[in-house]
């Protein structure tokens, strides 16, 4: 090494030309020239020494630029994962139950005003008024089959309405 300033400029210049205004030039430039240093009794006489420095600065700093690179990663990693977990206990803590509840029966209603008159009557019988069906259809004067029919037929309908639920 003939001229080390001269040296300091080349090692200087080649980093700059990959970390312009960077502060990881200032992190990268002590670490090209300690390599250099190590490197110095392996070097061989012609050796080109621009084209090494060249080459061990834009090594060093792709390096560091990838380190960097893979800290934000997983900087924005820790922030993804403290969102999804806020959000997640933000659920946790949202009282669904009246909301569905609401939406449910809101939905059963609509149902059965859908339905025929006499297949309303039946459901509502059997189930809200807790009525047999023998007892059903002794009321109403039909058979206890015709009233099982009626059943089916809103419960069907209940199903095909409730699926999301």
């Amino acid at each position: 090494m003939k001229n080390p300033s001269k040296l300091f400029t080349t090692i200087f210049i080649r980093a700059c030309l990959f970390l312009f205004h960077n502060m990881l030039f200032f992190q990268t430039l002590p670490k090209i020239l300690f390599k250099l240093w190590i490197k110095r009794s392996t070097l061989k006489e012609n050796t080109n020494l621009n084209a090494y420095i060249y080459t061990v600065a834009k090594n060093n700093c792709l390096k560091r630029l990838r380190d960097q690179k893979y800290r934000n990663k997983i900087i924005n990693t820790q922030v993804s994962e403290l969102e999804l977990e806020l959000n997640a206990s933000a659920l946790f803590r949202l009282d669904t139950n009246t909301l569905a509840f609401d939406e449910i029966n809101s939905i059963v209603k609509a149902t059965l005003e859908s339905l025929p008159p006499t297949c309303k009557l039946v459901f509502e019988m059997s189930r809200f008024e807790m009525l047999k069906n023998q007892e059903i259809a002794e009321s109403l004067g039909t058979s206890v089959k015709t009233v099982e029919g009626h059943i089916t037929k809103a419960i069907k309908a209940l199903k095909t309405n409730l699926k999301d639920y």
